[in-house]
């Protein structure tokens, strides 16, 4: 019997890590704003497969892999476009310096991420009011993205 618990435990063990990863927001936070950019980037690489993990953290690590070039990528439009959908992510989880990032992308329009110009939708995620220092709803957020009939707003920006 107590081998039975044991491989359920461990089974059990191993399905959680597979599935939220090991995001570890605060280590990768303090590490970025101290200046330790491997011990962040270690921190929040899981992130990006976690499926708890917050705005903040992907945020925090789409900065690693664009300022800080971690990851390799065939091109620097590659490591564009995928660090813009990090922030695209970060956005739709209301962490609000990526709904303005996503917000300008709406202003200015970007082709090379599929985002029209759209004065509307720029202006409409830009008003949002926070609901905490670092957050606006993310309710909010997926109401501005649907004025681009074109998406999904709950899983994509552009």
């Amino acid at each position: 019997m107590k081998t039975v618990i044991f491989l359920v435990s461990l089974m059990l063990g191993c399905y959680g890590s597979l599935v939220y990863g090991n995001c570890e927001e605060h280590i990768g936070v303090s590490a970025s704003s101290s200046g330790d950019y491997e011990l962040a980037y270690d921190a929040l690489k899981d992130c990006e497969t976690d499926s708890e993990a917050t705005g903040r953290s992907l945020h925090y690590l789409q900065a690693m892999i664009w300022f800080q070039h971690y990851k390799s990528f065939d091109s620097m439009d590659a490591r564009y476009i995928y660090t813009q959908k990090l922030v695209c992510r970060s956005a739709i989880k209301g962490y609000s310096p990526s709904v303005i990032g996503v917000a300008s992308k709406y202003w200015r329009g970007d082709k090379s991420l599929g985002a029209p110009e759209n004065d509307e939708i720029g202006a409409c995620l830009y008003s949002i009011k926070k609901i905490s220092l670092e957050y606006v709803d993310p309710e909010e957020v997926r109401n501005c993205l649907s004025l681009n009939p074109d998406i999904d707003p709950d899983y994509q920006c552009y």
